[in-house]
């Protein structure tokens, strides 16, 4: 497993997977990590706690909403051991293949972040395993750095 700890954030990842760094050197705190076979990528955004993670959700699903117009969303939890992260899961066509996306949120008492996976839904299938151990790996070391959770609850 490779290792990735930078921005107040660590995560693993498989090796054989493409961390792709290149919206962080843009001056954003996001990073991306694309399957060998470029069928599926997990991004993780870091922003700053003042931000209303469900805006920022629905600002994804509006963004893919003008590319996609066969785009079906629904609300959604991703349960990752103790952590709830509401969010959307959003499904739409393209290039004649079903793809899912999933945008997720946790906000700590020093950020919010934004979880964002996408893929081809048969090979999203057969790699969840390893994107949940790669979200669980992500809120162990964020928990790990002292951030406490903030209550999602309504």
């Amino acid at each position: 497993m490779a290792q990735f700890a930078k921005f107040g954030i660590s995560f693993q990842y498989p090796d054989n997977w493409v961390l792709d760094e290149e919206d962080a050197l843009s001056g954003n705190k996001s990073i991306t990590v694309f399957s060998p076979d470029g069928y599926i990528f997990w991004s993780i955004a870091v922003r700053d706690k003042e931000n209303d993670p469900e805006r920022l959700v629905e600002g994804i699903v509006n963004a893919l909403r003008q590319d996609y117009d066969t785009l079906e969303t629904h609300d959604s939890t991703l349960v990752v051991g103790e952590h709830e992260m509401p969010g959307t899961d959003m499904h739409f066509y393209c290039n004649e293949m079903v793809v899912t996306a999933r945008a997720n949120w946790i906000k700590t008492d020093q950020c919010v972040l934004i979880l964002y996976i996408q893929g081809e839904d048969r090979s999203l299938a057969r790699t969840e395993d390893v994107l949940k151990a790669m979200t669980t790996s992500l809120l162990t070391g964020i928990k790990d750095l002292g951030f406490r959770w903030e209550d999602n609850s309504n």
